[in-house]
């Protein structure tokens, strides 16, 4: 899970002395698989896991998503794929409904991560990058080998 399309944050893997293959530890750390968490909108309830539809790459960010969508359209026509955005809070967001994503996310509000189409976090922003068009960009050049 480390190795391959994942741009690592410098974030040290789990000390866990328990099997992970036995004892899951949700992280959106690169490389890990998106955790799941119940979501609610307009009366439809979701896992965080059904967010990536499995066609693309899915940008899943907090209520301050303005810039991060923007971002990922850009990014998105630049670079030839596809990014749907999931803003989690805010008034035209999924509703976290137990607070669940907020205690595995890792990132703040103004944070994003970015999962491949198979379910694994291909990278993460804590915060807001300064330049976010361009931190996508770099980071899907990074994880399409296209550098």
């Amino acid at each position: 899970h480390d190795e391959g399309a994942v741009v690592h944050d410098g974030s040290r893997a789990s000390e866990n002395p328990r099997d992970p293959v036995l004892h899951y530890h949700p992280t959106t750390r690169p490389g890990a698989r998106l955790p799941h968490a119940w979501l609610e909108r307009s009366g439809i309830r979701v896992s965080t896991l059904d967010l990536v539809d499995g066609l693309g790459f899915s940008l899943i960010v907090g209520h301050n998503d303005v810039q991060w969508a923007v971002a990922a359209r850009e990014a998105s026509a630049r670079c030839g794929v596809l990014i749907d955005v999931h803003p989690i809070g805010g008034p035209d967001g999924w509703i976290d409904i137990d607070a669940a994503w907020r205690s595995v996310r890792e990132v703040g509000d103004d944070g994003c991560v970015l999962v491949r189409p198979d379910r694994h976090v291909a990278w993460r922003s804590v915060g807001l990058a300064v330049d976010p068009t361009e931190a996508l960009c770099r980071v899907l050049e990074t994880v399409l080998h296209r550098e």
